[in-house]
């Protein structure tokens, strides 16, 4: 018998995924990207570029190659899409514009330091960009002289709002003040902005956030609504009287899915309409009434797309084991009319694909309008099953298990590496492999290995109140969550007890290394962009205000929870060899972290590696370093476990 044919690190390399769907205001049509899943030394970007769909055998370039394109954004007319833009050799994007020609598209600004967002006005005539401020002049003539010393947090550069005219061509300043701002959106009279702002210009500054509304005539800014939670995705009725928001204890900026708050857009006064559903929403699309919302959402970490009232009334009008792509773009757009909508989704064994769905009165009607990378399906010889088992609180636990060719279950005891996802409010969903924890799993696969993807209190996809049940308890009740999983699947006779690993990225790289403080058990263990230290994480991390956030507790007390929970204080009972891998450049959880608890471990004699990749931030984008990250995971297992 021939043996089955697996991805290889070269197709997770050379896949270029579609993202960021946006159907066309009459829904006949949807512009979407394709961006590369690496880049090369020296270009972190890779390529992006922006495609139009019609349908499978029916879709175009519309962005010309070596012009790095992002975010494109329909006309409220569909005459015209524009879209950020970078050109080979700059370092920023601008806003560019191509009409329904499909001609050369136009350069609409030269701003110093780019525009990272913007949003077309309710009648077409303008459009409201987020840029950042640049750096001032007598900065860079100091630095030029060589004094290039780094002033922390001294220097305050606020992304903010302007307006650009497309009569005129003019640029004028919508928010002067001191005001950092993160997501907006026009209110449908367009005389107002509702946002999502802050005080100080700095990624921490983002869990304290408020919502604001913006007067466009005067520039006033007032507070709507400030809860001790985090905020994303406002929404406008179409009566312009409510705003709506998703709200949770989120661990990201951009990884938000939580319930729905309604926000009198005069008063501020808010309503959960979703409190207790077991979901994450996503965000918000409003009937042409303002008498329902149509909103995608997480459950049982699955795909779903509900229709609520707002009395919170939910009823479910598709629900699918699949993974439905909302990270860094849209999870979902709707046509003018609400009658048609597009999303991205993939499953374990089919690639990423562009969906276009007409919504009925209890149902969505599905079709695939592209077919990417579809040629790997043929080379997936996995099955992916999802279990669920009881924690130490008897409360439901979910989670999936990747089944080797060939495995059966019950009968053999296999190998077993457990993959803890990031956040903590993220997921472990049905997605189709890449270059992160799901292509690590499908080359270990290979090797005859079960993979085991526990989705732990805190993760979202399982409504409001599980999400946050890790806060102030980081290192708890989650890893108690994983570590009945394991004896799970050992009871059930799928996993062999003495022969078990354990690997995670960023959270995950936390939850690792605390493990295997806590227990012997596992044979090898792999540690990506981790955090060892509580306390030095807090001090250096550009997101000190996630762990205030999630501990909220003095982390200058010798005696208190970040010492007690740091796995660097806790290293005398390890004896689990453990490989940690970083990036030079994470800003979030900097490399640092890595090399303190290499070297507690070294100096007690524990096996142990570390690989510190040059240029890299939090997530790997270099192609010769994504290759080398998955072969020494795969290899670190298979040498040990």
């Amino acid at each position: 018998m021939t043996a089955p044919r697996y991805l290889s690190i070269d197709d997770l390399l050379n896949m270029t995924p579609p993202g960021d769907a946006q159907i066309h205001p009459d829904g006949d049509q949807i512009a979407y990207t394709r961006t590369s899943a690496v880049g090369e030394k020296g270009n972190h970007a890779g390529s992006s570029e922006i495609w139009l769909t019609r349908g499978v055998s029916n879709d175009r370039r519309l962005t010309a190659r070596g012009t790095h394109a992002r975010h494109p954004r329909w006309s409220p007319d569909g005459k015209r899409l524009a879209y950020l833009g970078k050109l080979k050799g700059n370092a920023h994007h601008q806003l560019c514009l191509l009409d329904r020609d499909w001609g050369e598209a136009r350069l609409l600004t030269s701003r110093k330091a780019g525009v990272s967002r913007f949003a077309w006005a309710p009648d077409d005539g303008s459009i409201l960009l987020l840029a950042s401020d640049p750096e001032p002049d007598e900065l860079k003539e100091r630095k030029a002289d060589g004094k290039d010393w780094i002033e922390y947090e001294a220097h305050q550069r606020f992304n903010r709002l302007w307006r650009y005219d497309l009569s005129s061509g003019e640029t004028s300043a919508v928010t002067e003040q001191d005001l950092q701002i993160y997501e907006f959106a026009w209110s449908p009279d367009g005389t107002q902005v509702a946002a999502i702002a802050a005080d100080s210009p700095y990624n921490w500054a983002w869990y304290g956030a408020r919502l604001v509304v913006i007067d466009l005539e005067s520039g006033a800014v007032e507070t709507r609504y400030a809860p001790d939670k985090q905020l994303a995705r406002p929404a406008w009725s179409p009566d312009g009287a409510t705003v709506s928001v998703i709200s949770c204890i989120f661990s990201d900026e951009g990884m938000t899915g939580g319930d729905v708050v309604l926000i009198d857009a005069a008063s501020g006064q808010a309503r959960n309409i979703t409190e207790g559903h077991e979901r994450s929403y996503l965000e918000c699309f409003w009937a042409a009434d303002a008498g329902s919302i149509l909103a995608p959402a997480v459950e049982d970490g699955a795909a779903a797309v509900c229709r609520l009232g707002l009395d919170g009334a939910c009823e479910t009008l598709w629900f699918e084991r699949v993974n439905l792509a909302a990270y860094g773009g849209s999870a979902m757009t709707q046509s003018r009319s609400g009658q048609h909508v597009a999303l991205i989704v993939s499953t374990p064994d089919t690639p990423p694909a562009v969906k276009h769905g007409r919504v009925g009165e209890h149902a969505i009607d599905w079709a695939a309008m592209t077919a990417i990378d579809d040629e790997l399906a043929n080379h997936v010889n996995t099955t992916m099953t999802t279990i669920h088992w009881r924690s130490f609180d008897e409360r439901s636990i979910q989670g999936l298990l990747l089944w080797p060719a060939g495995a059966r279950p019950g009968v053999d005891a296999l190998p077993m590496i457990v993959l803890v996802h990031g956040g903590p409010t993220g997921i472990s969903g049905y997605g189709f492999p890449d270059t992160r924890s799901l292509g690590w799993a499908h080359l270990l696969a290979e090797r005859g290995y079960l993979c085991f993807f526990p989705n732990y209190r805190g993760s979202m996809g399982f409504g409001t109140e599980f999400a946050e049940l890790n806060n102030k308890d980081l290192g708890g009740g989650d890893l108690e969550d994983v570590l009945r999983g394991i004896d799970y699947c050992v009871e059930q006779g799928w996993a062999n007890p003495h022969r078990l690993g354990i690997g995670g990225w960023s959270y995950g790289g936390y939850l690792t290394p605390w493990a295997v403080t806590q227990t012997p058990r596992f044979k090898a263990a792999v540690s990506g962009a981790s955090i060892t230290n509580w306390t030095s994480f807090h001090g250096v991390s550009t997101i000190q205000g996630w762990d205030e956030t999630f501990n909220r507790t003095d982390p200058y007390n010798a005696d208190g929870f970040y010492t007690f929970r740091s796995p660097v204080y806790n290293l005398d009972t390890v004896q689990t060899p453990t490989l940690f891998l970083h990036g030079e450049r994470d800003p979030i959880c900097p490399v640092g972290q890595a090399y303190e608890m290499w070297r507690g471990l070294k100096e007690r004699d524990v096996e142990t590696e570390l690989v510190v990749y040059p240029r890299e931030p939090h997530g790997f984008r270099e192609r010769e370093h994504v290759r080398d990250l998955l072969t020494r995971i795969v290899d670190w297992f298979s040498e040990r476990v």
